[in-house]
């Protein structure tokens, strides 16, 4: 058989429909799906192994907002009212969040105020507002509001900062769980994943028993590291995460499939055609996952090709990511939007500056929260075990240095 893929799209012919379904740009949208930058944000906010809860509706999170602009623009700056009222509004929208200490944080360090008061300062928001007006409650106030203190519970009530951009992403009002940081939940995890499965179709490597020192051959951490830009660290810990979502999936479900594959009664001209109905099912699931139709599988019978396509769709079904790496083009705006009510916010808007300056500095401000906050989470990688034969091979290693 040719492992070759004719460029032409996935067809009728090779009663492939099923696997339309299965392409990665039809189930981005799922509601079930996480986002890779919403999950850092989340975790980078303290909210990782809690149940997230939107609160109320979106037309109280813009009253919360209202009365914070009320709060601070009703009486003149600087004088006892204002400052009370000021407090007061702080006070009545953190009252949507539990206020106390996590006993269950997850792994890493969460964003403090203290570095967001810092990012704050040196913003270009903070550039228009007067030294004056640029006080250490202000930017406190403003960082308080971005990050609230974790919560204890678990059902976390979203703050009226983020509930708006919340809302942009595909069942953002709904509750959801939000999973403790793990490696599996990093697009890079995924993509070694494909990576070994592009291997595996190819040349029906494993990576299992004998043919795991393969594994490092095909997915080397500094070669995929250099290949996708990634650090040594997270490439690390993901690779790790990777081959052992491989070894799971291959042994419980995958190796099921491949047994009943060769009880399958096929007539003797069929065999004939089909050679080996493992390499068949390969080059067919090679199909169905980058969708692309091959003219190898074109001389079997309609019905056996259908049995075949459908038992391959489920195959690829089962190894699809849990997470996707999409972000709303309007998450950015709707920060700014919430920046600009902010007390930090305010005190610019009092400087007598136009509008689209105004907007231009909180849009600037906007980018530089959401690349602290939505970055890729620092991994750790799990360490080492360190057995019997590992210390055995080192010592050798250093005896043969030593000789040397």
């Amino acid at each position: 058989m040719n492992g070759e893929a004719s460029e032409r799209p996935v067809g009728e012919d090779l009663t492939l429909t099923q696997s339309l379904r299965l392409r990665q740009g039809q189930w981005n949208e799922s509601p079930g799906r996480w986002s890779y930058p919403l999950l850092c944000l989340v975790w980078r906010l303290g909210w990782g192994g809690h149940r997230l809860m939107n609160g109320n509706e979106l037309a109280s999170s813009s009253a919360m907002l209202q009365t914070l602009v009320r709060g601070i623009e009703g009486p003149a700056v600087g004088t006892r009212d204002a400052r009370a009222d000021r407090e007061s509004a702080t006070a009545t929208i953190a009252s949507h969040a539990v206020a106390t200490d996590d006993a269950d944080a997850p792994e890493g360090i969460p964003v403090t105020v203290d570095r967001l008061t810092t990012v704050l300062g040196r913003s270009p928001l903070a550039g228009l507002v007067t030294a004056s007006d640029r006080s250490a409650a202000v930017l406190r106030d403003t960082a308080r509001l971005i990050c609230p203190e974790r919560p204890v519970g678990h059902d976390v009530a979203v703050p009226p900062f983020w509930r708006l951009a919340l809302a942009t992403w595909p069942g953002g009002p709904e509750p959801r769980w939000v999973p403790r940081p793990r490696p599996r939940w990093d697009p890079a995890t995924w993509t070694l994943v494909g990576v070994l499965e592009a291997a595996w179709e190819a040349t029906g490597t494993r990576f299992l028993g004998r043919e795991r020192p393969a594994l490092f051959q095909v997915a080397g951490t500094r070669r995929m590291a250099a290949r996708y830009g990634w650090s040594l660290r997270r490439t690390l810990a993901c690779g790790r995460t990777a081959h052992r979502i491989w070894r799971h999936w291959f042994e419980q479900t995958e190796q099921a499939r491949l047994d009943r594959l060769r009880t399958w009664p096929v007539a003797r001209r069929v065999a004939i055609t089909l050679g080996d109905p493992i390499l068949a099912y390969r080059i067919a699931r090679a199909a169905v996952r980058t969708g692309r139709a091959t003219p190898d599988l074109e001389a079997l019978p309609e019905t056996l090709r259908g049995l075949l396509c459908s038992l391959v769709s489920a195959s690829v079904a089962d190894l699809r990511p849990p997470i996707g790496t999409d972000r709303p083009p309007e998450f950015r705006t709707c920060v700014a939007r919430a920046l600009v009510v902010t007390p930090l916010g305010l005190a610019a808007a009092r400087c007598g500056l136009s509008e689209g300056a105004l907007w231009a500095a909180a849009n600037e401000t906007a980018a530089r929260l959401l690349w602290l906050l939505t970055a890729p989470w620092p991994w750790t990688p799990r360490p080492v075990v360190r057995g019997p034969r590992r210390a055995r091979q080192e010592a050798r290693r250093r005896a043969a240095a030593t000789r040397r």
